[in-house]
């Protein structure tokens, strides 16, 4: 079997949907973070993330900073909505400047789950050819190509906007009188924002990065923005990825320290 080591963070499926094609022994950022040694080689290394306003989520970013990677070919595999803008340089700008050399920066173009512009409704239903997209990566990824996406340049015009939701993301969010307490929010999330009291959820937004992963997840739709939204009461998960799934791979409650080789199979849980 080729040698090689994936890992990838994901909050409504897109990126776990990716990253299981490329590698069904995937491995959770959101669980990896908390790994005992985050010292990891093999042949190839790769990460799967979603981009968050034109960047790397915080959480991949700061996973970056706090691991060692032995590789020859490194790369990162950014999935995106409607525009990625300078986000491969800026993931390849951010690897180098921790020593990190990436060989391939790539983008796939996916359903858009932004919910203060994407149309929910109409992204599910357009075809963009994702399998294609992940098919010609995996041939790039078997051959060892290097290659760095260029700039996106449609993305240039909504960085103001994108840049505003970023700096209040810690206030994205409330929630009404709808919630049941269920505790989906508070297991999906993966910097661990939220917690039942008297049967209702509880927001710190300390912390938060905006992921949306709560919001998309919640089944009384009883967390909202506090912005608009084009489709008020649409919510999106990938087709292919269950709920289940993405609490398995964010869920901060059932985190173990794990002493990692060379494959995924030979983890040792303590």
């Amino acid at each position: 079997m080729e040698e090689a080591m994936l890992f990838y963070f994901t909050a409504t499926g897109n990126s776990l949907y990716v990253a299981k094609q490329l590698d069904p022994r995937c491995i959770s950022i959101a669980q990896a973070i908390h790994d005992e040694l985050r010292a990891y080689e093999d042949r190839q290394i790769g990460i799967v993330c979603p981009v968050h306003v034109q960047r790397m989520p915080e959480l991949v970013a700061a996973f970056l900073r706090n691991a060692r990677f032995d590789t020859a070919y490194f790369y990162i595999i950014l999935t995106y909505g409607s525009r990625y803008g300078n986000a491969p340089r800026q993931a390849c700008d951010l690897a180098q400047s921790l020593g990190i050399r990436p060989a391939y920066v790539n983008v796939v173009w996916m359903a858009d789950n932004f919910l203060p512009e994407a149309d929910i409704e109409e992204e599910t239903a357009a075809d963009k050819q994702t399998d294609a997209q992940i098919a010609a990566i995996q041939e790039d990824l078997h051959h060892s190509r290097r290659f760095i996406a260029p700039e996106d340049d449609r993305g240039r015009r909504f960085s103001r906007l994108f840049s505003k939701l970023a700096k209040n993301g810690p206030g994205l969010y409330h929630i009404n009188e709808d919630c049941i307490g269920c505790g989906i929010c508070q297991k999906i999330c993966p910097m661990d924002r939220f917690t039942i009291q008297d049967q209702k959820s509880k927001y710190d937004p300390n912390g938060c990065i905006g992921c949306m992963a709560c919001i998309h997840a919640c089944p009384m739709i009883a967390i909202r923005l506090n912005t608009t939204e084009r489709n008020h009461n649409a919510r999106y998960r990938n087709e292919h990825i269950s709920l289940c799934e993405i609490i398995d791979a964010n869920d901060q409650h059932r985190c173990t320290k794990k002493k990692r080789g060379k494959h995924n199979e030979h983890d040792q849980t303590e």
